[in-house]
């Protein structure tokens, strides 16, 4: 089982880091890799000593909805912007050349809020010699921010060192792309030529489970023992992965333990409230999302469970004060409001009662089928920004699928009666719940540059293509960019829907009408 002490979670510090893959300056295109395995061990060692590093997917989809590219520098005043923006208070940024057999490497550490250089360190080595030289900077950054490595720096810097260069290349490689099949790709040749590589291990259970595999993602994180465990985002993970396949015991121990930890997730509570839910344990269930609450008392999810679970628990006047906040907070939520009704029904508050059902009803006509006397696995999971959600809806007692609300039905109701605002919060709620759901971000972008959100769309078509890059999505988002007058930034999406279909009709032509003289 991969489960630990929650002593081993304690964090050394509340600063939040953000690490950014080295840039190469004056080397060939292909060792740009190297920047990224800095990056990669970097943020490794920290991590594992406790610091709070921000992870890479939240990096990654940031710096795509800016409009870059994950595997192309940024200027430093983008990497301090995309700091702050992250809400990291410590920004790691660097370089490496490659001169024949030798490579230098200098690293920055940027305090964010005061925006001033802490130190910088540097370094060289043999050219191939990456492991041992990402080791040397990331001891050096210690010694910047603590006089001293922390205790088993040495024997994980060892361990990395014995790593085949070939191995470090391809989990760097994953590290940079923006694509879930290239991920798992490089992760998989990864772990074939090194099986104890535990940071590409990591990302690839993490890359599983945000691809809707949990099985194999719970299969490839308890393979990484001990060592995997004092990664906190690996560890959620996997606490996420046992939800998915309805195992609410280890879900329990695991975010049990990491609500032990210094700096406490709310997200944690909250989920422990999820597997507790599914166990019928309302009482312990309706603590964990108090504390939840707590932590970050403005979140709506934490709002909507403790409504659920004191419901649940026949503590219906606690329940019809939080669901009543839910229901303003998110008024386009017809659940929220189901379970408002039946809230009300239980205080004797007919008329409330009645018109919440009504709300219910018209936001999610489906609803109807619904008695939240006898349905289960409402209560909500909280996970990382992108996460797919996992399927508590596999505990609701009906023969459809009620979670999903039906949302693009609903959405095209809403539409039909020019309620397009509305409809927009329904999709952008839906997909808050799953990340993943292709055609729902697809009709909220065409609701969004149907209402001139044209910023917007670019954003919801930039987080497809990280999901599922196509053509046709390539060919939208670069019409989107004729649409805010960009036309550079239009003919880039063009030649990259002609890299994945090199005869596509469409492409051809609206490549031909970019690359026109303008006649003066």
């Amino acid at each position: 089982m991969y489960l630990t002490p929650w002593s081993l979670l304690l964090l050394v510090a509340s600063v939040r880091w953000l690490v950014l893959p080295f840039e190469n300056v004056g080397g060939e295109p292909s060792l740009n890799w190297k920047g990224s395995s800095f990056e990669e061990a970097i943020s490794s060692h920290f991590e594992a000593a406790g610091y709070d590093v921000v992870d890479l997917e939240t990096r990654n989809r940031r710096l795509m909805e800016l409009g870059f590219d994950p595997a192309e520098p940024v200027s430093r005043a983008t990497a301090i912007g995309l700091g702050k923006d992250v809400a990291a208070q410590r920004l790691i940024v660097g370089f490496f050349s490659t001169i024949e057999n030798r490579i230098d490497v200098e690293a920055r550490v940027v305090d964010l809020e005061r925006v001033a250089t802490i130190g910088i360190v540097d370094d060289f080595g043999e050219a191939d010699d990456v492991a041992k030289l990402s080791n040397q900077i990331a001891k050096n950054l210690f010694r910047l921010e603590r006089d001293r490595a922390p205790s088993g720096f040495d024997e994980r810097a060892q361990t990395r060192e014995r790593l085949a260069v070939a191995a470090l290349e391809a989990s760097a490689k994953a590290r940079i792309s923006a694509e879930p099949e290239e991920q798992r790709r490089q992760l998989e040749l990864a772990l074939s030529l090194e099986p104890t590589y535990l940071e590409a291990r990591l990302l690839l259970g993490h890359l599983l489970l945000r691809t809707g595999e949990p099985r194999l993602a719970i299969d490839v994180l308890v393979a990484a023992g001990d060592r995997g465990v004092r990664f906190q985002n690996a560890y959620f993970d996997l606490g996420l992965a046992y939800l998915a396949v309805d195992e609410p015991v280890p879900v329990i121990q695991i975010f049990g333990s990491l609500t032990n930890r210094e700096n406490v997730s709310a997200a944690s509570y909250n989920n422990q409230g999820v597997a507790l839910m599914q166990l019928g344990r309302y009482a312990e269930a309706t603590v964990a999302f108090q504390l939840a609450m707590d932590a970050d008392e403005g979140d709506t999810t934490f709002l909507f469970n403790i409504g659920w679970s004191q419901w649940r628990l026949g503590k219906g006047a606690a329940a019809l004060e939080h669901l009543e906040r839910a229901a303003e907070l998110m008024p386009w939520d017809g659940e929220v409001h189901l379970l408002l009704s039946a809230a009300a029904s239980s205080q004797a508050n007919v008329e409330l009662a009645e018109r919440a059902r009504a709300t219910a009803l018209m936001l999610s006509p489906r609803l109807a089928e619904v008695d939240p006397a006898i349905v289960t696995g409402l209560a909500r999971i909280k996970g990382r920004p992108t996460m797919v959600r996992a399927s508590v809806e596999a505990h609701a007692e009906l023969e459809e699928d009620v979670m999903a609300l039906a949302a693009l039905f609903d959405v095209q109701a809403l539409r039909e009666q020019g309620r397009l605002e509305e409809a927009i919060h329904l999709l952008q709620r839906s997909l808050h719940r799953d990340p993943g759901a292709v055609d729902l971000r697809r009709e909220l972008v065409e609701l969004l540059r149907e209402t001139g959100e044209l910023d917007d769309a670019a954003r919801e078509l930039a987080m497809l293509l990280w999901m599922q890059p196509t053509a046709e999505t390539h060919l939208e988002l670069a019409r989107v960019y004729l649409e805010l007058e960009d036309p550079s930034k239009a003919l880039t999406e063009v030649e990259k829907a002609l890299a994945l279909e090199p005869e596509h009709h469409e492409a051809k032509r609206l490549r031909a009408e970019l690359e026109l003289p303008v006649i003066e």
